[in-house]
């Protein structure tokens, strides 16, 4: 998995270090995810793009097994 955590979450914003991806594991287990915080994401909000700074991106790949 990759995760792109904006720079205004993690312990700024919740005084506790490792917060998202706890409850990444919390909720997934034990799935290897990469990750680096990031200035804001583009997204969708009220209908329109806009730069969101307060917002988690994860985004899972799974291999086909054979």
């Amino acid at each position: 998995g990759l995760y792109f955590d904006c720079v205004s979450r993690g312990a700024g914003l919740y005084s506790i270090p490792g917060h998202d991806s706890a409850y990444i594991r919390r909720y997934l287990g034990p799935v290897p995810i990469a990750g680096f915080f990031t200035g804001f994401e583009i997204g969708s909000l009220a209908g329109q793009t806009s730069l969101l700074q307060y917002s988690g991106v994860l985004a899972l790949i799974s291999g086909r097994k054979t």
